[in-house]
């Protein structure tokens, strides 16, 4: 995992209830992990309070991708995911 990005300071969508339930596979979203570092993700399906997702650190910010390789697969819930990639990554 990598440096987080906020959503507000470095132009990502914010996520917001509303805009997490209109997330579908495809979108990407930045997921942050228990020790405070954030990667990206690309979501390939939905569940209702977590998703199934691939990692993305070629996006991350900084050189520590903490051995998270491109493909790596992870489960992501809702609480976790701290910016979204629309208009960016992907369209929301």
């Amino acid at each position: 995992m990598g440096i987080c990005a906020s959503a507000v300071a470095d132009g990502f969508v914010q996520p917001t209830p509303q805009r997490l339930d209109d997330l579908g596979p495809g979108c990407f979203v930045q997921k942050m992990g228990s020790n405070g570092s954030c990667c990206w993700v690309e979501l390939t399906s939905m569940g209702t309070t977590e998703y199934d997702c691939i990692a993305h650190p070629a996006l991350l910010s900084g050189d520590n991708k903490d051995g998270i390789s491109e493909g790596d697969q992870f489960k992501v819930k809702r609480d976790q995911i701290t910016a979204l990639g629309c208009d960016r990554y992907c369209s929301c």
